[in-house]
């Protein structure tokens, strides 16, 4: 009997054992996505649910010249094609990229240097069909007013077959926060500033869209030590200021996602410590409830993303996180639609043995069966930087819990 026991404990062991190595390794493999000899920056991530892809965007700087990178993923996370998006004599920097299901093509945007001496930047798109870019549609300008534009965002709405585009306009002090409508064509429509009083700087905006309300959720920081939001509706009118952190420490790093079907928003962000919060708002963007602490440890836990997953009922926070010895790496956190944490820390973008570099800039968006990360990726014995990226899979998507595992074999390690 007591062979049987000791037996049976040691069958359990082992179920435990096995349920919590599966648990780890709910990831899939690292990808390089692109390693040019050059140094990369913030990268964007937009899903497209008609193929179940996912493109990523991002600018590279060849050391003088800035231009604009694209790679399709497939919905496992291998890398399908690259491509140049725009390039030429004066810089493009900043790119965001969102997809329009009714063409099955996305609109990628960024900002221009118009002189090319810093004076004046303008911002620019184009709109590239799912497989790479085509001849026909060039670049176009978006917004060129004699003032600086910065870090765009950009999102599609289904209802009304249009683009909004949110950027931070810098060069006249104080700065503010703009919109432009953008035709699925890319005919520039309707801009008016968002935010913005000839007092205070309004900076660094985010942007969401939720279909079920067909409305979009701007986020921004007020003097880089408050973080607010408003809601636009078509055709571009949008609500009051709702302020979601205004505590005497600095709140900075706005990130907003909304779930598929849910009268819901949710907003991250850093504060000065700096540790990770969240705070979800209602459909109206009332605040929902008080902050709920993503992370609030010792070390540098900062520049958060997030995103949701559809159909999946939860969110995905990654930032960047301080390892011990000072590098960072890149962690995530889930959280469902009823604020509950669920599970523990999610190692993206650990810090390995040997590795003497820094893992940066994460981006997040939700897809077919888990959510796809990028992040630029430090060089180790170089000054150049890459573009890396990883799936973060749902342990508990329907698939799997059909006994559906196709998917299990093609990305575990």
């Amino acid at each position: 009997m007591k062979q049987r026991a000791l037996a049976f404990l040691m069958i359990q062991a082992l179920m435990l054992t096995t349920a919590a190595s599966l648990s780890a390794q709910a990831l899939g493999r690292e990808v390089t996505v692109s390693a040019l000899d050059n140094e990369k920056f913030l990268p964007s991530v937009a899903y497209n649910v008609d193929r179940g892809e996912y493109l990523v965007v991002w600018h590279n700087n060849w050391g003088g010249l800035r231009d604009i990178y694209g790679a399709r993923l497939d919905r496992f996370g291998k890398v399908l094609s690259s491509f140049t998006v725009a390039s030429g004599a004066n810089d493009r920097a900043q790119p965001a990229a969102a997809y329009d299901l009714v063409h099955d093509r996305y609109l990628v945007v960024w900002v221009y240097d118009y002189f090319g001496n810093g004076s004046d930047w303008d911002l620019r798109g184009r709109l590239v069909p799912w497989n790479g870019p085509d001849p026909a549609l060039t670049e176009f300008t978006i917004y060129d007013a004699t003032d600086s534009q910065w870090n765009p965002k950009v999102a599609y709405s289904t209802v009304d077959d249009e683009f909004l585009v949110v950027w931070t306009n810098t060069s006249a002090a104080p700065a503010s926060v703009s919109l432009r409508l953008v035709a699925s064509d890319g005919a520039p429509g309707y801009a008016t500033t968002l935010a913005g009083d000839g007092v205070n700087n309004y900076l660094n905006p985010d942007l969401v869209y939720n279909q079920l309300r067909n409305e979009y959720l701007v986020a921004y920081e007020i003097n880089q030590v408050d973080v607010a939001v408003r809601r636009v509706y078509s055709p571009g009118n949008f609500t009051s200021e709702v302020m979601v952190a205004n505590w005497p420490d600095a709140e900075s790093s706005p990130a907003v996602a909304a779930c598929p079907g849910q009268d819901q928003w949710l907003v991250a962000w850093q504060n000065s410590d700096p540790d990770i919060y969240v705070r979800f708002l209602n459909g109206d963007s009332s605040v929902d409830g008080g902050p709920v602490a993503i992370v609030a440890a010792p070390g540098i836990d900062r520049i958060p993303a997030v995103a949701c997953l559809p159909g999946g009922a939860q969110y995905l926070v990654p930032w960047e996180y301080e390892y011990a010895g000072g590098l960072f790496g890149i962690v995530g956190q889930r959280i469902g639609i009823n604020k509950a944490l669920v599970g523990g820390l999610i190692q993206i973008r650990p810090v390995y043995g040997g590795q003497t570099r820094n893992a940066e800039s994460p981006a997040v968006i939700g897809g077919y069966l888990g959510w796809s990360a990028a992040w630029v990726q430090e060089r180790d014995g170089s000054a150049y930087s890459d573009i890396h990226a990883k799936m973060v899979w749902d342990l508990f998507a329907d698939d799997f819990e059909t006994g559906n595992t196709s998917m299990w074999s093609m990305v575990s390690p």
